[in-house]
């Protein structure tokens, strides 16, 4: 197991139980810690709460959760690209699913500051 992400704290908001499982899997591989919720109601809720690193948002409902994320970092981890949305956050990373898992890593990697690679 790789330690990239040793001690990074991830929020993933996943609505698909399935991909959910298999980012966490992903995630927890190289050794981070991640917390989920399933839709944006619970994600916003869960954030009132939770300390975290980065979140990874999950398409167009995720709105209201990246403007309560205040300056934490995010990335979407999407189906498919909704031009209407993602200009308002240009500089937020846009990964479309099935993304290869090393290039997820690497870019929560990046957004941290954790240069290198996701290779173990």
């Amino acid at each position: 197991m790789s330690s990239l992400l040793a001690g990074c704290s991830i929020f993933v908001l996943e609505c698909d139980a399935t991909d959910a499982d298999r980012l966490r899997s992903v995630l927890e591989g190289v050794g981070a810690e991640v917390s989920l919720a399933f839709s944006p109601g619970e994600a916003l809720v869960r954030l009132e709460r939770l300390e975290f690193d980065i979140a990874i948002l999950d398409g167009i409902d995720c709105v209201d959760v990246c403007k309560a994320l205040g300056g934490i970092p995010c990335m979407f981890l999407v189906k498919r690209r909704v031009p209407q949305v993602f200009p308002v956050w240009p500089d937020t990373p846009v990964l479309i699913k099935p993304a290869p898992e090393t290039v997820i890593v690497e870019t929560v990697a990046k957004l941290v500051g954790r240069g290198g690679s996701a290779a173990p």
